[in-house]
């Protein structure tokens, strides 16, 4: 099944930053510069979500220009994360993301905090895509479909970043800020692991309704 975590566009296949220990193994970034990386993105994101753009046409590319400038030092690449970001900027109605929807596999479902505003996200969204605003202009659906969501992305990533915590614990092994269940979520190897890894990344600032902690293999069957 083809849901929050990949999307299809007309010519690639997409994924966006699911951190594990694997990759996590394979980039060096000195502890005190992490840090520095992570106050920077918050101050980017934060408060951005409620105050969409009036333009994605004009004010995408800007936005952009800007968060690449601000990370580009940092990490080898745009990922899909930022580009989630950037779209809850320029989407009103506390954009929590889009999937593949299971009903039909033509359409996409975007996920909203306000439904209320559900034809200015689906105009702004389609006006995003129509001049490559957001996602290169490559989805292809035949549809829009709308999801309640509790959290925009803007929310997710910043608890995603605070849950990076959970790997200081060897049971801990993915981490994914998951649009379908509009969550933060987290892989662990052991079931003995999942009170200790939630209670870790609780203390660390993430509320405890926006978090999954579950077995790997649970993680996984749901990608």
């Amino acid at each position: 099944m083809l849901n929050s975590r990949y999307l299809l566009y007309n010519k690639k296949l997409i994924a966006p930053l699911i951190i594990n220990k694997s990759v996590k193994g394979g980039v060096k970034i000195n502890l005190y510069k992490r840090w520095i990386l992570i106050f920077v993105l918050l101050l980017l994101v934060s408060g951005c979500a409620e105050k969409p753009s009036s333009n994605p046409c004009v004010d995408g590319p800007i936005i952009r220009a800007e968060m690449e400038a601000d990370f580009s030092n940092w990490y080898n690449s745009w990922n899909y994360d930022y580009e989630l970001v950037l779209a809850a900027r320029l989407i009103p109605g506390g954009f929590g993301g889009i999937y593949r929807s299971e009903s039909n596999y033509n359409n996409i479902v975007m996920v909203l905090v306000d439904i209320g505003k559900s034809s200015q996200a689906v105009s702004t969204l389609n006006e995003a895509l129509n001049c490559k605003a957001l996602f290169s202009g490559e989805i292809d659906f035949d549809e829009i479909e709308i999801a309640k969501g509790q959290f925009n992305f803007t929310q997710l990533f910043q608890w995603k970043e605070k849950a990076g915590i959970a790997f200081s614990d060897d049971a801990a092994q993915s981490l994914d800020a998951d649009e379908f269940r509009n969550r933060v979520v987290i892989g662990v190897v052991e079931e003995g692991a999942i009170d200790r890894v939630r209670q870790l990344v609780i203390n660390a600032g993430v509320p405890p309704g926006a978090l999954v902690v579950e077995l790997e293999s649970l993680m996984m069957e749901h990608m």
